[in-house]
């Protein structure tokens, strides 16, 4: 009962895992359905209707006792309750799936809820505790060896740096982000580091470089 990996038209993949949802299959591929469901839902921009699949996928995971799969399924409607600006469920079910992630040995899910949780805080105005959770999720995903997202958190701890006028270790932070996105070819995210890298650079005086850094990240855009 293998989920098929989806290509094509948004409309043609959603169709078919919706038509596969009509079969029967077994409870694990029932929770892998919504939870494909309500991330293509998600990622074309209809939030609101990703809602109940991932509530679904979530009710399934706890109706088995899968605490890997109710970390997981908690996750994804943080990240959709965030979008939609209910910051307070946000941050209620990144906490829930940490703690999950945890206790499941999770370390992946734990740096990504980590990660999540420091830019919420970072959002409203909490930097100590924005801090706290940036440094853990750094650290968690060198241990993983996962550099795209090491790079993510090194972006997001160096913007909170620069917001407090740590501009050292924002450059720091900003030039190690940028060797990671550039190491694995993120073309978005490196332009988006080379953007705060020209302000920050503008902001100290320096402005060849700074136009440099501009010209370079509009290049990518």
């Amino acid at each position: 009962s293998k989920i098929l990996q989806i290509r094509g038209p948004f409309s043609e993949g959603l169709a078919l895992l919706k038509r596969v949802l009509g079969h029967p299959v077994s409870r694990v591929t029932k929770s892998r359905l919504f939870r494909n469901i309500g991330w293509l839902l998600y990622v074309a921009g209809r939030s609101s209707e990703a809602l109940e699949p991932y509530q679904q996928a979530l009710v399934i995971a706890r109706e088995m006792g899968d605490r890997r799969r109710e970390g997981i399924a908690l996750s994804n409607l943080a990240h959709l309750h965030r979008d939609q600006g209910r910051v307070s469920e946000s941050l209620g079910h990144h906490s829930l799936a940490l703690a999950i992630h945890r206790e499941v040995g999770n370390r992946h899910g734990e740096s990504m809820a980590l990660g999540d949780l420091g830019s919420l805080h970072q959002n409203q105005g909490r930097m100590p505790e924005a801090l706290k959770h940036y440094l853990r999720a750094i650290a968690l995903a060198r241990e993983v060896g996962d550099r795209r997202s090491e790079g993510l958190f090194l972006g997001n701890l160096a913007t909170l740096h620069h917001e407090q006028s740590r501009m050292s270790e924002a450059l720091e932070h900003y030039q190690q982000a940028l060797v990671i996105a550039r190491e694995g070819g993120d073309r978005r995210c490196e332009g988006q580091v080379l953007g705060n890298l020209a302000i920050l650079l503008y902001s100290e005086g320096s402005v060849s470089e700074a136009l440099e850094h501009y010209r370079q990240a509009l290049a990518i855009h």
